[in-house]
């Protein structure tokens, strides 16, 4: 079953245009910046083998990953 999670305050102060990697679990952020590769190479390097990427849009709207 798919559950939606609000992880809105996990990305609040995190700059726009982003891309964010979260652990597995969506429960913290393990790396972002400008680079999605780069972002990648960190999330793993910290031992997140399976991070959830997305990016931080430009304007103001809502993020929702399922």
């Amino acid at each position: 079953m798919l559950v939606a999670k609000d992880i809105s305050k996990l990305l609040a102060d995190l700059p726009r245009g982003a891309w964010v990697a979260l652990s597995h679990d969506q429960e913290r952020v393990v790396s972002y910046g400008n680079d999605l590769e780069e972002v990648v190479r960190k999330a793993k390097e910290s031992g997140e083998e399976h991070p959830v990427v997305t990016r931080i849009p430009q304007t103001d709207s809502q993020i929702l990953i399922v």
